[in-house]
């Protein structure tokens, strides 16, 4: 039974029993089971890794990071070409440090090729 007054210090050890009423803030802590089922509420910022199922609605405004730098100092327009021949999820497979391959994906969405195109 929920209590009509909120705690001020809360609980160590986390509930078996979900809330009614979840909160309007996100958590600093990853939940351990994921749900199954996709939100109906688009999310606040975009995630860093993209999904393997695309987006029913796209964003009509993707684009590469204009100032993005890898760790190498190479550009999203540098990547170009390889991302033509190599999905930029296997660019770790060619030797690119996996840090970098995670910043590529998230600066250079239009160079990786997940932005929708007409």
């Amino acid at each position: 039974i929920p209590s009509d007054i909120p705690t001020s210090s809360p609980t160590l050890i986390p509930s078996d029993i979900p809330t009614l009423s979840p909160s309007h803030i996100p958590s600093d802590i990853p939940t351990s089971s994921p749900t199954l089922i996709p939100s109906d509420i688009p999310t606040l910022s975009p995630s860093h890794i993209p999904s393997d199922i695309p987006s029913l609605f796209p964003t009509p405004h993707c684009h590469d990071k204009s100032a993005y730098l890898s760790l190498k100092g190479l550009r999203c327009r540098d990547f170009d070409m390889l991302a033509k021949l190599v999905p930029c999820t296997k660019l770790e497979e060619l030797g690119v440090n996996r840090v970098d391959v995670n910043s590529i994906i998230a600066s250079c969405p239009r160079t990786c090729g997940y932005c929708e195109t007409n």
